[in-house]
C-alpha cells in the first residue's frame, strides 16, 4: 500500500487502457460497501459484484412479522470508535441495545461476560478480591501463567470453572479442536473485569440498525455505485479481472489463488430457523444463549425478537423466531465463517499474501474472509477506512508525479 511506484504504474496503464471502472469490489458486505462509498465520494467509479441475491454478506437479514431475522446468526454493532459510529448512523439510525448473553452447560444457565456476576455464581464469591484469589490459585494449580493456548488464556482470566462452563464446549464444537490446540486470540472478544456490570461488550456504542443490516448496507452503497447481484466473480473471473484498474476482494484469499498452497483452516456452521410462535412468544427472554455443554449438539440459540428495535418487536409481539446454530465440517463449497489464526495458518497466509503481491499487484484484500480474520462489523469498517484513505492518498500522489513528468 505504501509503495507509490505501483500506483504510478497503474495510473499510467489507466490512461492508456481507460477501463470502465476505477475499482471492482468483490463482495457487498460492510467492508466492500464502505470501500465503495469512500472511493466513490473521492471521485472514483466503482462496481460491486456480489454472489448472493442481497447485500450485507454474513450480516444479511430480512424482516418477518416485524422481527429482523439475521440469516447467519446474531450480529450486534459495538464500538467506541466515534468515526465508525457516526458513519453507520449517517445511513441508518442505530438503536441502542441492551445485549445479554448466557451460557448453558449441564442444564444450568451461567452469566456472561467474565465478571463478578459469573464469578459469584461459579465460585460463590461476593467481593472482587475473593474472586481474584481463587483465580490466582487456579493459575498456579493449572500452570497457565504462560497463556499459550485458549485453555490457558481462559483459566488465566476466569479460572478453571469459567473455562469449563463458558468456553471449552462452545469453541471446541465450532473449530473441531481441543482448546489446547486453539490460539489465545479467540478469547479477545470476551470482556473481563471485576464488576457486576452486566454489559457484554463494554463499549461506548452498542446497537442495532433500525431498518436492519441489509437496508443499512444498501444505504451505504446508494444509487451512485454500480452493483451486480447474484453474480459469481469466480465464474466470470477472466472478464472481471480486466474491467477495472484495481480490484478489492473480500473473498477468501486462498480461494482467489486456487488453493495453490492448500486451504486456510476455515470453520463453518449450519443455521436452522425455527418458528416458536405457536408454542410461545418468548422462548429465551434474552437475545443469545451459547450452548457450552460438549455433549449438546447445538452451539448457539438466538431469539431474534430481542435483537429487533422495540418499536417493531417486544414482549407484546405474538411471534418469535429462533436461529439454531450447529457444528459443520468446512469444505470449499461452504461459507468461510470462522478463521483459525494460529502460527501455522499465519505462515500459510503470508505465502498467499506474497503470491498475490507478486502476481496480482493491482488486487487488494480486505474484510473478514479476505484478511482471514474474525472481524466484527465495526472493525471491518475501520479497516476499510484505512485502506480507502491509503488508496486515495497514494493515487493522488501518483497522479501528481505523473503530471509533473
Amino acid at each position: 500500500m505504501k509503495d507509490i511506484v505501483i500506483y504510478v504504474f497503474f495510473r499510467i496503464i489507466y490512461r492508456i487502457k481507460m477501463p470502465k471502472y476505477d475499482f471492482l469490489i468483490v463482495g457487498a458486505g460492510f467492508f466492500g460497501a464502505t470501500c465503495a462509498r469512500k472511493l466513490t465520494d473521492a471521485g472514483y467509479k466503482c462496481l460491486i459484484v456480489e454472489k448472493e441475491k442481497t447485500v450485507g454478506g454474513l450480516c444479511a437479514d430480512y424482516r418477518l412479522n416485524d422481527i429482523d431475522i439475521h440469516s447467519f446468526g446474531s450480529h450486534v454493532i459495538h464500538t467506541s470508535n466515534e468515526e465508525v459510529y457516526e458513519f453507520l448512523n449517517k445511513y441508518s439510525k442505530i438503536n441502542h441495545l441492551d445485549y445479554y448473553v448466557k451460557a448453558l452447560n449441564n442444564n444450568i444457565y451461567y452469566s456472561y461476560p467474565c465478571n463478578m456476576n459469573a464469578f459469584s455464581q461459579l465460585y460463590n464469591t461476593k467481593y472482587p478480591q475473593e474472586a481474584k484469589e481463587i483465580i490466582t490459585d487456579d493459575i498456579k494449580n493449572y500452570g497457565v501463567e504462560y497463556r499459550r493456548n485458549l485453555e490457558e488464556e481462559t483459566i488465566y482470566w476466569g479460572g478453571f470453572k469459567f473455562y469449563i462452563n463458558h468456553i471449552k464446549g462452545y469453541f471446541e464444537k465450532i473449530y473441531g479442536k481441543t482448546c489446547k490446540e486453539l490460539p489465545v486470540g479467540l478469547f479477545r472478544d470476551i470482556r473481563v473485569d471485576y464488576t457486576y456490570i452486566n454489559d457484554f461488550f463494554g463499549e461506548k456504542y452498542v446497537g442495532i440498525p433500525e431498518d436492519g443490516y441489509t437496508k443499512l448496507v444498501e444505504n451505504i452503497i446508494g444509487d451512485d455505485i454500480d452493483i451486480l447481484l447474484n453474480t459469481d466473480f469466480f465464474k466470470n473471473r477472466e472478464s472481471f479481472m480486466n474491467i477495472a484498474n484495481f480490484i478489492i476482494c473480500t473473498c477468501p484469499i486462498d480461494k482467489f489463488c486456487n488453493y495453490i498452497y492448500g486451504a486456510l483452516p476455515w470453520s463453518t456452521v449450519k443455521f436452522e430457523l425455527k418458528d416458536f410462535s405457536k408454542e410461545t412468544n418468548n422462548f429465551l427472554g434474552f437475545p443469545t444463549l451459547r450452548i457450552t455443554d460438549p455433549n449438546n449438539g447445538l452451539i448457539q440459540i438466538d431469539e431474534y425478537k430481542w435483537l429487533t428495535p422495540k418499536r417493531y418487536s417486544n414482549e407484546y409481539n405474538l411471534h418469535t423466531y429462533l436461529m439454531y446454530t450447529y457444528p459443520d465440517k468446512w469444505d470449499p463449497d461452504k461459507k468461510c465463517i470462522y478463521a483459525l489464526n494460529d502460527n501455522k495458518s499465519e505462515e500459510l497466509l503470508t505465502k498467499y499474501i506474497s503470491f498475490v503481491k507478486e502476481n496480482f499487484p493491482n488486487v487488494l484484500f480486505g474484510g473478514r474472509q479476505g484478511l482471514f480474520r474474525n472481524l466484527n462489523i465495526c472493525e471491518s469498517i475501520n479497516i476499510a477506512f484505512d485502506l480507502s484513505n491509503n488508496i486515495i492518498n497514494n493515487l493522488k500522489e501518483a497522479d501528481e508525479e505523473v503530471e509533473a513528468e
